[in-house]
């Protein structure tokens, strides 16, 4: 009985050493550190909050102005029957994304007046 209890001690230590040299697992913890490391330098990305910033105001205004002219362009056929609240819509769509595009650039433009203020 001791002579089993000693060759599985035994196995239980082999299969432990055999399992710290495996660099299979040393070269997945040295790629894990490696990547916590550079995610902390580079920082969390996201590609459509860092393509949502890159955008001017002009054109976040103009995108903004759209979505909110489709809301109106879903809800007006629903008060005015016939084509008309359809046309209606589609001006709303188009006015909404002229006056959002017109405000964000005049952003746009007082940002850069700040900046060449400051120089």
């Amino acid at each position: 009985m001791s002579d089993q209890k000693e060759i599985d001690r035994i196995q239980a230590i082999r299969k432990q050493q055999i399992e710290a040299r495996d660099p299979s697992k040393k070269d997945y913890q040295t790629q894990k550190i490696i990547t916590k490391k550079y995610k902390r330098i580079r920082g969390n990305q996201n590609f459509f909050i860092d393509g949502w910033k890159s955008l001017s105001k002009a054109w976040k205004g103009f995108l903004i102005g759209g979505f909110i002219g489709l809301i109106i362009n879903i809800i007006l056929p629903g008060f005015v029957s016939g084509t008309g609240g359809v046309l209606l819509g589609i001006a709303a769509i188009i006015l909404c994304m002229a006056l959002g595009m017109a405000l964000g650039g005049t952003f746009d433009w007082r940002d850069n007046l700040r900046d060449n203020l400051d120089r």
